[in-house]
């Protein structure tokens, strides 16, 4: 009996003092990221924009490389026409 009685004494003590510093850990984090939202999202945004210019300009090379090799293919099909 004295040993149910003890844990329920500790699983309300840990209820009491976990539950308001659970709380409190989580508001903390939550005005972190408030802080951070306007310029940490400002940033980000043009890291965003920036690779998706880096990405638009490596689809443009691709293309010209591949528009290239095709008129490579085809120029050496007209001269070798036999090992095609």
């Amino acid at each position: 009996m004295f040993l149910m009685l003890l844990g329920v004494v500790t699983v309300v003590t840990i209820a009491a003092v976990g539950r308001p510093l659970a709380e409190a850990y989580a508001e903390r984090e939550k005005a972190r990221y408030r802080e951070l939202g306007s310029d940490a999202e400002a940033k980000l945004k043009q890291r965003i924009e920036f690779l998706e210019s880096e990405v638009n300009d490596l689809k443009g090379q691709l293309k010209l490389i591949q528009e290239t090799s095709d008129y490579t293919v085809k120029m050496l099909e007209k001269e070798h026409p036999e090992k095609t």
